[in-house]
């Protein structure tokens, strides 16, 4: 009784909004689209975009201003949530929110690292980061350098893990992404155990914990078959926490001698048995998908709990996953079934 009075009025409105998400229907139809001013106009039918896709032009009509309205209708929604929360909901929503700083921070590393003609679109963050997060967006985007972004951050909980790699001859844009990654998911495994027990502690451990083991697999995969560093390297990368992967695996697939052993070692892991086949090549989808059904099991489970906020909130970041993979693909000409390939459904 005392989870359905603490979560069943926002459990009600979590049933509301998911109404709103985009349905495969919809994403096979999105597909068939000629171009993006079509895809737009597309989505101007669908509550979530309607009035956030109004104002623009289509005659002039900009990439920045399109993910802008993707990511808006992300951040309204999680503002919703938080104001229809109680107090203990907003303190899982102030520990989730810190994944928005990541991204928000990998973006401004990614253009200092990167310069492009992309530009800055306030309508990104706004008035939304105001209101949740520490950073100083005035200052980070006028940051020309890495080193005046990291400068930039002092005062705020992500200052010292960066302020470590000032120690590296020559630290690349891999290193700080791998670094605010790191720094994430320790604080998140931590906090969670403080904040949570019972039912709602083992949701978000199953959850997140298989989160954790597949992200380390990735990044071993990515870190040997791509950037060559040394084992020693791939060690200190990885993110320090396992859940159902054994340390001995780990070992054994950093120490792989090529790709065709780390398949094989990969095939005695936990997460071999939840997919027909696996090999490197497939860890992101494998990834998303199964990350999304833990989450949607989660919520079957405990639908009175903190799993119906996460589980909202990942289907909602899935699916503007979704769209502005959609939207980049039609641009350059993709096939639909080209497309529906990188989908998440």
């Amino acid at each position: 009784m005392g989870n359905i009075l603490t979560y069943g009025g926002i459990a009600t409105k979590i049933r509301a909004m998911q109404k709103n998400l985009i349905k495969p229907d919809d994403y096979r139809e999105l597909v068939l689209l000629g171009s993006v001013p079509e895809a737009v106009n597309y989505l101007r039918s669908k509550p979530a975009y309607q009035h956030l896709l109004e104002p623009i032009d289509e005659a002039h009509l900009h990439r920045g201003d399109v993910e802008a309205v993707l990511v808006r209708s992300l951040y309204k929604d999680f503002s919703k949530l938080y104001r229809f929360s109680g107090l203990k909901q907003r303190r899982f929503l102030d520990m989730y929110f810190r994944q928005y700083d990541i991204i928000l921070m990998k973006y401004f590393l990614r253009t200092i690292f990167n310069p492009t003609d992309e530009t800055w679109n306030p309508q990104m963050a706004g008035e939304f980061f105001r209101k949740h997060s520490t950073l100083d967006l005035e200052k980070l985007v006028t940051a020309k350098t890495v080193d005046e972004f990291v400068n930039d951050l002092s005062g705020t909980e992500y200052h010292k893990p960066l302020m470590h790699l000032a120690q590296m001859e020559h630290p690349t844009l891999f290193d700080y992404e791998m670094t605010l990654d790191l720094f994430y998911f320790s604080y998140l495994w931590k906090t969670y155990h403080k904040m949570f027990k019972g039912k709602e502690l083992t949701t978000l451990r199953e959850t997140y914990g298989s989160m954790i083991d597949l992200l380390n697999i990735q990044w071993i995969y990515r870190s040997k078959k791509y950037y060559r560093i040394t084992n020693a390297d791939i060690y200190a990368l990885l993110i320090p926490i396992r859940f159902k992967l054994k340390q001995v695996q780990i070992a054994q697939l950093v120490e792989a001698a090529d790709m065709n052993e780390f398949d094989h070692v990969l095939l005695t892991t936990y997460y071999v048995k939840r997919a027909d086949e696996l090999n490197g090549a497939q860890l992101e989808s494998l990834y998303n998908n199964l990350i999304y059904k833990m989450h949607q099991l989660a919520k079957r489970r405990n639908p009175y709990s903190i799993a119906c906020i996460n589980s909202y909130l990942f289907e909602k970041g899935q699916e503007i996953d979704n769209l502005t993979t959609i939207l980049e693909s039609i641009r350059y000409g993709l096939q639909p079934a080209d497309i529906m390939k990188y989908i998440i459904i």
